[in-house]
């Protein structure tokens, strides 16, 4: 099937940018893409998002022939990322850096639902939903306490050895 786009009216950009964080929360694959108004020439949409997942790339030995396969299968929209790990494969390089994170190298998805928010309106792209639906779920989100819990930093290097380091750099 073919996605289709409806466009529903917008009134306040901000406002409907948290409404649809929000509504997208509740997928367990989202992808958000906010470009925070900064202004551009050919500049026409302020939001991105990616909801739910329709189909999802899987890494495979050959890494560039399975992504062209993704892509070319796909023929739709896709979000996701590319791990800086990737560039081992295009070159024999490996990095032995910690990873603290756990990404994979890559994860890009089909998404069920596209939203692209504009100044003046909300394009919904699905497959199978009913857009006007999604638009209501939307737009009925209530207002989500945005007060921040305190986040406990911690280093993972002792600050002397930081600063250490950054004098060798210096030097060098």
């Amino acid at each position: 099937m073919k996605r289709k786009f409806y466009s529903f009216p917008v009134e306040n950009v901000q406002e409907t940018k948290l409404q649809m964080l929000n509504w997208a929360n509740r997928f367990n694959i989202c992808c958000f893409l906010d470009n925070q108004h900064y202004d551009l020439p050919h500049h026409s949409v302020e939001c991105l998002v990616g909801a739910g997942v329709l189909n999802v790339f899987e890494p495979v030995v050959e890494f560039f022939t399975g992504l062209s396969s993704f892509i070319a299968n796909s023929n739709d929209w896709i979000f996701g990322h590319f791990n800086y790990d990737c560039k081992n494969n295009i070159e024999e390089l490996t990095s032995a850096n910690p990873d603290h994170i756990g990404f994979p190298n890559a994860f890009l998805f089909v998404p069920e639902v596209v939203l692209q928010l504009s100044a003046s309106s909300l394009l919904i792209g699905t497959i199978n939903e009913d857009a006007a639906v999604i638009y209501k779920e939307i737009v009925e989100q209530i207002e989500v306490d945005t007060a921040l819990s305190p986040v406990l930093l911690k280093s993972r290097i002792h600050y002397n050895n930081y600063i250490s380091i950054i004098h060798q750099l210096k030097e060098h």
